[in-house]
This record gives structure tokens, C-alpha cells and sequence, in this order.
């Protein structure tokens, strides 16, 4: 593992200090638990049916974390569903296929947690499903070499009400608006914490056994970006604008180890939100009701269920890249090009804060039916041009000249009409253009002329985190356990670069679940103040 010695150096003046406990303590658990996606709540689930008292602290008014800004897929082996469909499938072919996955982005790894992960993902999926959580699927997505991917019905949402219902019942006690601001100890080992209070009070936390961190990725933290990343890619706002890396600094604080923190995954282009609900806005946050998906999806033909997965297509997703193949541009809001658009090009439109796409009728009706759709959810449905004349009228903007399109869109009339008549006199010579972009000899010459969007550029996830143990014990840079802390989800997922569809919500539950249990079973360290205090949720 690559010890980022210096960055750990740079990054420990971003840690919150940490403190020792007082005599008497505020609240006392027996697990306190640090945020509440998925991996949070698996942990509390998991805690509590092993006996212990447990308190989840959120920062944010509601749970749910990055997970509840998810779509929701889990790519898993020896699944219910998969033996429903008659698949078999091997544990040990999932593994290797995890792999194929793997880019030059993944500079460090974790070979045994990946192992737990490929044997323990199957029949986490299975406990969801227990819980309430519906799946469609479970569908191919190659390079893997069998049907995998089970998506969550109606998205990644529901799987956080499912496990919040689950906690609530397990005893559970959840805090939010409550933001942990130091770890506190005792004889070298984690005993609890401080929470702030949004409505302005500090308290102490005493955990008489463990706390587990579970605060997500850092996306959303650009100073502490700025100091493990490319400065191109530093800036780029998260998709969870609260994921700031809050658990990464708090376990540093206290001795941890962080690895891998150069790696990120999922910077890409999405359209701008819509200003109204979607169909999932509609769609009442139950298990229940995800289970009746379920069965609909499973019975209904496809025709009718595809246009409303559709529409939350065109709320949600991204752009495709043949979309650029068969001749499409981005421009920027003078009117011009800025990028090799056949690369990656999640940088650049940061660069410019936003983009349109631009094309002409022979591209739009390519891109009116198969096989080739304007976005994608594999295996579930496929948004083409007509879905975002319906859904989203406000990203699709269509003129007979491109000097109209310009004055639709508040562009430069000129610069755009020039921008489009280089392109297609240098596409037509069938060399590469300015930006290194090879020719295929497609032209912008046929009206009506379309443009899509604004997109703009969003860090989906972030992969570096803490380095933790088999038992998702947290490790300091020697490899010797802090006692006391335990890490689950995207603050600790030691080195691993989870690509591919599945595999962070993945990671959550299991990781969720082995901390859970692991931190209920550690040893029974009294407190002064021995009585629980009420919590309020």
C-alpha cells in the first residue's frame, strides 16, 4: 500500500483534535455509530441484533447519506433472484470478473476484502430483500460474464428507508442534525465522541464498546481534494454536496492510516436538475410499495414499465458517449468547442461551469430508438430523444438555423455559427482537429439543428479511505488496530477501487454489517454514568 506519508502530513492539519472523556457523560450507548447511508445503518442493524445499545449521529437533518442520491444498483453472485431466473452462479467467478473492472487508477488494493465482499455480497442482497427492499434484475453488465446486477426498485432511496424501519425497530436511537466534531479517549483507546447540535447545544457520547465510522467519501470536501488530487479534478463539486470526508479526519485524528486517496471514480457529465418533481417524486418511500415494483417488473410487460423508468432516466443521467461518436459537439457558453469530446471530458466542463451539446437532424433521428439511446440505465431502459421532448422539455431546445439556436440558448450567434463550420470543414477533410479529435467524417450540415443540456461536470465518488482490518477494525499506519473504532462504507474501504456498477452500496451493507457486528462484540467497558439517557429522534 502506498503510505501517502506527506499527504498525511498536509492532511492532519484538516483533523479535528481529539479529546478525552469527561466524568460524566451526556449520553451513554454501548455503539455509536458516525453517519447513516447504508453502511451506517447495516452497522446499527447489525449491532443491535447482537445485543448492544446503539446510537446513530447524522449530520444532516435526514438519513440517508450519499446512498439516498444513488439510482441504486448491487452487482452480486448467489443471489435469490439470480436462482429465481435459473442462473447459477459461482462465487469464485464473480471474484475474478471483479477485476476486470479494475484501471490505472487503482495504484493500491485490497485482495482480501475484496474476497469478503465477492462471498459475503450475495446473500447481503438476500437481506435486504428481507427487509422490504425490492430489486428488478438481475441483468448482464459486461465485462462480467453472467447476469449480476440487481437494481433497487424504485431507487437507492428506498433501500435507506427499508434499513432505517429495520434500525427503528431494532431499538435503534438515531441523532440528526447532529455532527460528531472529535473522537474522544481514554488509555489509548476511541470511547465515544462530541456531537454539535444545529440547534446550537455540545454533548457528549460515551460508547462503551466501539464507535464505527461511516460518514461516506469526500467528493464535496475541495480543500481536502486540493491536497490528494490534480487541481483539475480538486475542483469539481461532488454530487453530495455533504460529503465532505468527515470520517476520513476524524479517524486520522485519533491515528489512522489513509490510503489510496489519489483515486477517484464517476466524475462525469449530468444534466442540470429539473426545477419539478420526477415520477419518483410520486412514488411513496415504502418497502411495501418497492415490493409491488418488484412484482410488476418481474409480470407486467416491458412496454409498460420502461416509460416511467424513462422519465427518471431524463431526470437523472448522463449523456452517452455515442452520442459524440456519431457527430455531436460540446460547447461552452461562448459559443465554442473546448475538448476532445470522444475523451474524458469531466475536467473540461468543470473548467467551464457548463455545456450544451449541439447536433443536427441526421444525429437526432439516430438517436430517435435503438440501438442507440441519449442516456441509459443497462438492462432496465433506455431514454431516446422523443423521452426528453416529454420529460424534459427545458434541456431540449431544436431551431432551423444554428444562428436561431444560438439566440434560443443565449449564445453568440457568430461564434457558434463559426464554431460549427470549423468542425464540419475539418470533420469533412478526415483529419484530426485542433483538440486531437479523429475524424469519422460526420458534419453538422442538416436542419433542424438540437441542443441538449445544460450538463454540467459532478464527482460521483471518491475512493481513498481508511485502512481497516478483515473485521473493518481501523488500522494506524503501522497496521496495529485503534482500539475502540471500527470503519464501514466509502470512509473505509482500504485502498479498494470499486468500479463498476454495484459495488459502493455493495460495499456499505457488508462492511455495514461486519462492523456491527464486530463493535457489539467487543469487550464490556463500564461507565461512570452507567444509565441510558433518553434520545430524541
Amino acid at each position: 500500500m502506498d503510505p501517502l506519508t506527506s499527504d498525511h502530513c498536509e492532511l492532519a492539519r484538516l483533523a479535528p483534535s481529539s479529546g478525552q472523556p469527561s466524568a460524566a457523560a451526556t449520553i451513554v450507548t454501548d455503539v455509536l455509530i458516525v453517519g447513516s447511508g447504508a453502511a451506517g445503518l447495516s452497522a446499527a442493524i447489525e449491532a443491535a441484533a447482537h445485543g448492544a445499545s446503539v446510537v446513530v449521529v447524522e449530520k444532516n437533518p435526514a438519513v440517508g447519506g450519499s446512498t439516498a442520491w444513488a439510482i441504486g444498483s448491487i452487482s452480486a453472485a448467489g443471489t435469490d433472484l439470480q436462482k429465481k431466473k435459473g442462473i447459477r452462479d459461482e462465487i469464485e467467478d464473480f471474484r475474478a470478473d471483479m477485476d476486470k473492472f479494475k484501471s490505472p487508477l487503482t495504484t493500491s488494493d485490497h485482495p482480501q476484502l475484496r474476497d469478503i465482499l465477492a462471498r459475503e455480497l450475495g446473500g447481503n442482497v438476500n437481506w435486504l430483500a428481507r427487509l422490504g427492499v425490492g430489486f428488478a434484475g438481475p441483468f448482464p453488465e459486461p465485462p462480467h460474464g453472467i447476469e449480476r446486477m440487481h437494481n433497487i426498485l424504485p431507487a437507492a432511496r428506498l433501500c435507506v428507508e427499508a434499513l432505517r424501519r429495520a434500525a427503528v425497530r431494532g431499538g435503534v436511537n438515531i441523532l440528526t442534525s447532529a455532527r460528531v466534531t472529535e473522537l474522544l479517549r481514554s488509555g489509548g483507546r476511541v470511547m465515544g465522541a462530541m456531537i454539535s447540535r444545529e440547534s446550537g447545544g455540545v454533548e457528549e457520547v460515551h460508547a462503551r464498546r466501539a464507535v464505527i465510522l461511516a460518514t461516506g467519501d469526500y467528493s464535496a470536501n475541495k480543500e481536502l481534494k486540493r491536497l490528494v488530487l490534480p487541481t483539475e479534478r480538486a475542483e469539481v463539486d461532488g454530487v453530495n454536496p455533504t460529503a465532505t470526508g468527515d470520517g476520513h479526519l476524524l479517524g486520522l485524528s485519533v491515528g489512522g492510516h489513509l490510503v489510496n486517496m489519489d483515486a477517484v471514480h464517476g466524475m462525469s457529465l449530468r444534466f442540470v436538475a429539473p426545477t419539478w418533481k420526477t415520477v419518483l417524486d410520486y412514488v411513496p418511500n415504502s418497502p411495501v410499495i418497492s415490493k409491488v415494483m418488484e412484482h410488476l417488473v418481474r409480470w407486467l410487460p416491458a412496454a409498460l414499465i420502461r416509460p416511467v423508468a424513462r422519465s427518471a432516466l431524463t431526470a437523472f443521467m448522463a449523456p452517452e458517449l455515442s452520442l459524440y461518436k456519431h457527430g455531436a459537439i460540446l460547447v461552452n457558453g461562448a459559443g465554442e468547442r473546448f475538448v476532445n469530446e470522444l475523451e474524458f471530458v469531466g475536467c473540461a466542463v468543470a473548467g467551464q461551469g457548463k455545456a450544451h451539446l449541439i447536433f443536427d437532424r441526421r444525429v437526432a433521428q439516430l438517436f430517435e430508438g435503438p440501438p442507440h439511446a441519449i442516456s441509459t440505465a443497462p438492462g432496465v431502459a433506455w431514454a431516446y430523444l422523443d423521452d426528453y421532448a416529454k420529460s424534459r422539455p427545458d434541456l431540449l431546445t431544436k431551431a432551423d438555423s444554428i444562428v436561431e439556436l444560438a439566440s434560443k440558448l443565449g449564445l453568440p450567434s457568430s461564434k457558434l455559427e463559426s464554431t460549427v463550420a470549423h468542425f464540419n470543414q475539418t470533420s469533412a477533410l478526415g483529419k484530426p482537429d485542433h483538440f486531437a479529435r479523429i475524424s469519422t467524417g460526420m458534419t453538422l450540415v442538416e436542419p433542424p439543428f438540437y441542443a441538449l443540456g445544460p450538463v454540467v461536470s459532478r464527482q460521483v465518488v471518491t475512493e481513498g479511505g481508511l485502512m481497516i482490518d478483515q473485521n473493518c477494525g481501523v488500522l494506524t499506519t503501522q497496521g496495529e488496530p485503534i482500539r475502540g473504532l471500527y470503519g464501514a462504507g466509502a470512509v473505509a474501504q482500504a485502498g479498494m477501487t470499486l468500479a463498476g456498477h454495484g459495488l459502493h452500496i455493495g460495499w456499505a451493507v457488508t462492511s455495514g454489517r461486519i462492523a456491527g457486528r464486530q463493535a457489539a462484540q467487543e469487550n464490556f467497558y463500564p461507565s461512570k454514568e452507567t444509565a441510558h439517557v433518553q434520545v430524541t429522534h
